[in-house]
C-alpha cells in the first residue's frame, strides 16, 4: 500500500496517487474461546468486528529540484543542493552568479491522517541523460550525469530523515535535495531524468 511519485531533476513532472489502509480488530464477549463451541447446556458468545478506513496520503509538488546552470571544466566536480536550500560546490566547476541562474530544493506538500507517521523512500543513485542525446560534430564529453545522496527533511521532523509525522491538521511539507556529479568535459546541454519517490504510512 504505497504511493509512487515521479519527478525529474531539472524539470519536475509529478504524478501522484493515493491508497487506503484497512485496519481490522475483533472484540470478544465472554470468558474463553472454548465457549464458542458450547457443550450441552453451555453458553454461546457473539463476536463483533469493525474496520477503519484512514485517509489516503496526498502529495502535491510545489517546486522541482534544480541545480541551476553549470560551467563545465577540465576536471570533475559536484554540486549539492541541501534540504535547507543551500548550494555547495566542490571541484573546478562553476555556477555563474547572476539573477537568472537559480537553484532550489524540491518541495512537496503532504496531506493525510492527523498525527500519523509516514516514510519517504528515495533512490540511492540515478543517471540523467542529456536532452540533446546526439553530440554535435567534433563535440566531446559524457552525455550522462550521476545524481545520488538524495536527502529529505520535513517541517515536522526538522532534520534530514526519511520519516516524519503529520501535524494535527494532517499536513506536512517535505524538502528534497541531492548531489549532482559533473565529469570533466561534460557535453553541454540540458540534463534531466525521472526520480522515483515512494511515500507510505
Amino acid at each position: 500500500m504505497r504511493k509512487f511519485v515521479g519527478w525529474s531533476i531539472l524539470g519536475l513532472i509529478a504524478a501522484f496517487g493515493g491508497y487506503y489502509s484497512l485496519q481490522l480488530r475483533s472484540e470478544w464477549e465472554g470468558s474463553t474461546l472454548s465457549s464458542l463451541a458450547p457443550a450441552a447446556g453451555g453458553k454461546s458468545v457473539t463476536a463483533t468486528a469493525s474496520a477503519t478506513v484512514i485517509s489516503a496520503l496526498a502529495v502535491t509538488s510545489q517546486t522541482p529540484l534544480h541545480f541551476g546552470t553549470i560551467t563545465r571544466a577540465d576536471s570533475s566536480g559536484t554540486i549539492t543542493i541541501t534540504t535547507d536550500n543551500r548550494i555547495v560546490v566542490h571541484g573546478h566547476i562553476q555556477t555563474p552568479k547572476d539573477k537568472n541562474n537559480t537553484f532550489r530544493r524540491a518541495e512537496f506538500s503532504i496531506q493525510g491522517l492527523p498525527g500519523k507517521e509516514y516514510r519517504i523512500h528515495l533512490p540511492d543513485e540515478l543517471f540523467f541523460t542529456r536532452k540533446e542525446s546526439t553530440p554535435k560534430q567534433n563535440e566531446r564529453g559524457q552525455t550522462r550525469l550521476r545524481v545520488n545522496d538524495f536527502r529529505s527533511q520535513s517541517v515536522t521532523a526538522q532534520r534530514d530523515h526519511h520519516s516524519s509525522k503529520l501535524d494535527k491538521k494532517g499536513q506536512d511539507t517535505v524538502y528534497v535535495g541531492g548531489t549532482l556529479h559533473v565529469p570533466a568535459h561534460a557535453a553541454p546541454g540540458t540534463y534531466s531524468g525521472s526520480v522515483p519517490m515512494t511515500v507510505e504510512y
